[in-house]
């Protein structure tokens, strides 16, 4: 019973989280204390712009965490090798959820 009240709140916070989908290649930008934070999407490909010394951690839906990355630039592109699906990005206090495709 707990378990099935945990992942019905969980799924209730993944729908309030504003989504970026690669098909429409959408930019979302964050506040950051210094300069916003762009992420973007392509397929598998996320491109993150802004975030330097911060590191990029992704998330499955089931909350677990499946790559931590530390951003080393403030122009930085990464290829995720995770199966296609939804995922949820954080970088430093900006939280997006994401629907990552198979390579094109």
């Amino acid at each position: 019973m707990i378990k099935k009240l945990l992942i019905l709140s969980l799924s209730f916070m993944l729908l309030s989280i504003p989504s970026v989908n690669a098909q429409d290649i959408q930019k979302t930008q964050i506040e950051n204390e210094q300069l916003p934070i762009t992420v973007s999407v392509v397929g598998s490909t996320i491109n993150v712009k802004n975030a330097q010394n911060l590191v990029m951690e992704v998330y499955d839906i089931t909350g677990k965490k499946v790559v931590a990355i530390k951003i080393e630039s403030n122009d930085k592109t990464y290829e995720l090798s995770v199966p296609r699906g939804c995922y949820i990005i954080k970088i430093g206090k900006m939280a997006r959820k994401v629907y990552l495709k198979d390579r094109e």
